[in-house]
């Protein structure tokens, strides 16, 4: 199979192309293709084929674009095709041995380029022809370029500049500029603003003695960017069009002239940059912008040199990405390039002084050292004066500081600073800042595979290790040092080593390589920083590590160490600029999972005993305190007898003076939540009533968002816990919680099965809470079994029960289930009662989600009966309570509500923004059912509108949708969008 994006798409296998689909299908296999290897999420793959405005059918048609593609690429695959699997939630193409041509692309170019730089030059030129002959036009052409499509062609078309001109270059020292100017013809026609191509035309032309056309050319880039950029040409172009009028024999960019004195000897030229590593892979992008970023600077002169930052977390490769890139530059920059390590990040060594730094690079400028100035003002003077006018590569590699590197710039604008850090040095005046990460997956494996070529390592198996190296190329490299060390040992086997977090550390050590050591050197510069700030951050990042959450706020940080607040933002801010915390949206932070584990060690050897167990306890208070406040807002009294605990001094859990409050606390905290329920089950100091009040605190709020794996994780985790004590209410709780997702997933009779576990869990230990909620329950699931009659007993037990108990809020529960039950049997008198009593009880305790459920279905029934303008009201009513709380499903039902009202009543417009509303919520929240009765809806509005074509193909995408599995209709809302109702004017 024979894969190829460098021109139009097309993957040809046996006698020819593929048929490749419509422009759409064609586009979603283009990005697939350029991020081969890695997963692209589905809303990546929908922001990219519609970046305008994705129609509600945007996600199956992406699904059935991929179905397609899947089959074809199987039909077409035989030992050496492509796969397309579904990978979570997204898409991931695997090119596998297939022929692609941009694998083929970057492994000439690389190879060109090594060989450029060893002096082999009629190699270069081989393998850069051959690169440059791969392509057939724009990359992808012919397809639209959404965000991500253009970027990546983007970045695809400058390396192909860079190969056009190095191929160009190579051919003019063989003295074959003939040759070259073919090249470079085409190369300025296509890329007209790029002056490096430019410039090697008007050598070539001179080189073959067309002194006319040279100046010809330099006539027309002038005019190119004088209309398109309104610029003249920068200093090379310039001074190659003076010596070329000059008729100089070889011209090329002449050197700046040193400002020495008579007969003094010529300055030192310093060539000091390390030899590159040996494997370097990926970074392109990178590599082509700083290039481009650090070529001497055109007309007019600049007062300073260029400066760009590389930042990022130790193991990065921050320093092989500066070295590749000083040895593309390099040649730019005739005076010398320096290099400098500042040990900024070196386990175990102090950064050097400013005044020894300045020594150092003054000796390498050629100043004897009885004449290099004892004193930093001295030194940094004569440094200036040395480097004025002058064009100077200076590499600084591993920072500490901007202090540190503010000293160290040349007085030149000629001159460009390479900085390496961990930081992002804020206070450096830098001209590009870029954060060094991970690689790519795909990346990250081939490096993986390069260094052990002899180790046979299988996609799933060289996945798992480069992502339990979190792609670091330090850590990469560690482990396929491990590999070859031990001959005997597969890479699926090395894998399952490294998943041992226990181990892992120790697994990627080798030969005076460290993980542990690289990210230990940020935590042991807080405890010789001696500051305020540094010392909380000290206590900071073990406290952070053994609290297993995806992410933390500082509010929960403070908590934990009970610190004042402002002083753990400034800690956790300095934590991130030493690298050893990441900042997320929403002012939070995550730990890197190799970073987390050294966090972890750290706390082990702390010297204050019982710190570690008392930071996670403080934590685990922390959320269940938020939970209880919360729910108090969002759900009053449903919680009454969760288990509390006494709150520690220095604890500062959240407050919430209105619902909104209550619920972004809960959307930013609730993954933690549950992550911290599942750490609670696993701790011997931590009581079990801790877990209990954790999941019975969070569980209705991951079943109002439909999140029912996570629900059936914490149910399953309580039942687990319970058979540790059989006579604790874990069991029955777990089960309670377990049936629910099963209800919500369909599984009706697991449901059911659990629940009556449940029941007879919570008779044994006595909970009256428990046997309350779960009979509630059981009516629930046995109305949705149809069986309307016994659904009734459950209620009414269930009433019973919540009365006995003098549990107001779960009656106020149970009377809004029943009248809606009574709703859906056609009892539209009882139904009313009911819903009425329930209101009364929930507008008493001000219970926002409570009174939008209940007005929701008080809606429907006054739909039903005819009462349109109380519908229209109630719905509104309801609305608004709903999207307080944040109850999704509830709203889109009153909205659905809402929009039958507007129906009956004529006004067609409101009724289709009601509908519009909620295709475009249910679509991003998932809610299935709101979704397909939405799309019939629409379909009833077409039809009102006389559109009967559209209203027949609305009613067939609702049918659709209706089948799927995961709709779970909630039957008072179908009786009333499924009952047939008198026509009047204008109504359908």
């Amino acid at each position: 199979m024979r894969i190829r994006v460098l021109g139009p798409l097309e993957i040809a296998a046996g006698d020819g192309p593929l048929p490749l689909g419509t422009r759409k299908q064609q586009l979603l296999l283009a990005l697939l293709l350029l991020n081969a290897g890695r997963t692209v999420a589905t809303s990546e793959l929908v922001d990219e084929l519609w970046p305008e405005s994705p129609p509600a059918s945007a996600l199956p048609n992406v699904r059935n674009y991929a179905a397609r593609l899947r089959r074809l690429l199987a039909e077409a695959r035989h030992s050496d095709g492509a796969t397309l699997v579904r990978h979570g939630r997204g898409y991931r193409l695997d090119v596998g041995p297939a022929w692609f041509d941009v694998d083929e692309f970057t492994a000439l170019t690389t190879a060109g380029r090594a060989a450029m730089e060893r002096g082999g030059l009629d190699e270069a030129v081989e393998r850069l022809a051959a690169a440059r002959a791969l392509w057939r036009g724009r990359a992808c052409a012919g397809l639209p370029r959404g965000p991500q499509l253009r970027a990546h062609c983007t970045a695809l078309e400058d390396e192909r500049s860079l190969t056009c001109e190095a191929l160009a270059e190579a051919l003019i020292v063989l003295d074959r500029p003939g040759d070259a100017i073919g090249v470079l013809r085409a190369q300025v026609t296509d890329q007209p603003l790029r002056e490096a191509g430019h410039a090697l035309l008007m050598r070539a032309l001179h080189r073959t003695g067309d002194i006319a056309g040279a100046l010809a050319a330099y006539a027309h880039v002038r005019q190119v960017l004088a209309e398109h950029l309104g610029v003249e040409p920068g200093r090379e172009l310039q001074e190659l069009h003076r010596a070329i009028l000059n008729r100089e024999d070889d011209p090329e960019p002449p050197r700046p002239r040193e400002a020495v004195a008579a007969g003094a000897p010529a300055p030192f030229r310093p060539q000091e940059l390390p030899a590159e590593i040996g494997q370097f892979v990926g970074r392109q992008g990178e590599v082509a912008g700083v290039v481009e970023r650090l070529r001497p600077a055109g007309t007019p002169p600049r007062q300073r040199p260029t400066v760009v930052l590389l930042f990022g977390p130790g193991g990065a490769g921050k320093s092989a990405l500066a070295l590749r890139i000083a040895h593309r530059v390099a040649d730019g920059f005739p005076d010398g390039q320096l290099y400098v390590n500042l040990l900024g990040a070196t386990p175990g060594l102090r950064p050097p002084s400013t005044v020894e730094v300045l020594g150092r690079l003054l000796r390498s400028l050629g100043v004897p050292d009885v004449d290099v100035p004892p004193g930093e003002e001295d030194a940094a003077a004569r440094f200036r004066s040395l480097t004025a006018g002058r064009r100077l590569l200076l590499l600084l590699d591993n920072a500490a500081d901007a202090a540190q590197v503010a000293a160290l710039l040349p007085a030149s604008g000629s001159s460009a600073v390479l900085v390496t850090s961990r930081g992002q040095l804020s206070s450096l005046d830098a001209d590009r800042r870029i954060r060094v990460g991970g690689l790519p997956e795909r990346e990250a494996t081939l490096l993986l595979r390069r260094l052990v070529p002899d180790v046979v390592i299988s996609e799933p198996a060289g996945a798992a290790i480069v992502a339990l190296c979190e792609h670091l190329p330090l850590a990469i490299r560690i482990a396929a040092g491990r590999l070859m060390s031990r001959p005997g040992m597969t890479a699926v086997e090395f894998a399952a080593r490294l998943g041992d977090r226990r181990r892992r550390l120790d697994e990627l050590e080798l030969e005076g390589l460290a993980v542990r050591s690289c990210i230990r050197v940020g935590y042991e510069a807080l405890l010789v920083d001696g500051s305020a700030t540094a010392r909380t951050a000290a206590r900071a990042f073990p406290a952070i590590g053994v609290l297993n959450v995806p992410d933390v706020s500082a509010p929960l940080v403070a908590s934990m160490l009970a610190e004042p607040l402002p002083a753990v933002r400034q800690a956790l801010e300095h934590l991130v600029q030493a690298q050893l915390l990441e900042a997320q949206p929403g002012d939070r932070y995550r730990l890197h999972d190799l970073v987390r584990l050294v966090a972890i060690e750290q706390a082990s050897e702390c010297d204050e005993p019982g710190a570690a167990a008392d930071a996670v306890w403080r934590g685990l208070l922390y959320f269940t305190e938020g939970l209880r406040r919360a729910n108090d807002v969002l759900r009053p009294g449903r919680d009454e007898d969760v288990p509390r605990f006494l709150l520690p001094t220095g604890l500062s859990p959240p407050e919430f003076a209105e619902p909104a409050q209550a619920r972004a606390w809960l959307d930013a905290e609730i993954r933690c939540v549950t992550a911290a329920a599942e750490q609670a089950a696993q701790l011997a100091h931590a009581p079990e009533a801790m877990l209990l009040s954790l999941v019975r605190q969070v569980w209705p709020h991951l079943q109002a968002r439909h999140q029912w794996d996570e629900t059936l994780r914490l149910g399953l985790l309580l039942i687990g816990a319970g058979r540790r004590s059989p006579a604790s209410e874990l069991t029955g709780w777990g089960h309670l919680v377990v049936g629910t997702a099963e209800a919500d997933l369909g599984q009706i009779d697991r449901a059911r099965h659990h629940f009556e576990l449940a029941r007879d869990c919570h008779a044994a230990t006595g909970s009256g809470a428990g046997m309350v909620i779960t009979l509630n329950s059981l009516g629930i699931v046995t109305e949705r079994a149809g069986d309307g009659p016994r659904a009734l007993e459950h209620f009414g037990a269930a009433l019973r029960f919540a009365r006995k108990n003098r549990s107001l809020a779960m009656e106020g529960v149970i009377l809004h289930n029943l009248g809606s039950l009574c709703g859906h049997l056609g009892m539209d008198a009882e139904s009313l009662a009911y819903l009425r009593a329930s209101l009364r009880i929930r507008s008493r305790s001000a219970d926002p989600s409570g009174l939008g459920s209940t007005l929701a279905n008080l809606a429907a029934i006054s739909c039903i009966l005819g009462d349109l303008d109380a519908a229209v009201d109630r719905a509104t009513a309801a609305i608004e309570w709903c999207r307080q709380s944040g109850h999704q499903l509830r709203e889109h039902e009153a909205l659905l509500v809402r929009a039958e009202a507007y129906l009956r009543l004529g006004e067609l417009d409101r009724a289709a923004s009601d509908v519009d509303t909620v295709l475009a919520l249910s679509r991003v929240r998932r809610h299935r059912y709101a979704a397909a009765a939405a799309l019939r809806q629409r379909g009833k509005l077409l039809a009102a509108r006389g559109d009967a074509r559209g209203a027949a193909a609305a009613r067939t995408e609702a049918e659709a949708a209706f089948a799927h599995p995961l709709v779970q209709r909630d039957l008072l809302t179908e009786r009333l969008l499924t009952q047939p109702w008198p026509a009047r004017g204008g109504d359908p």
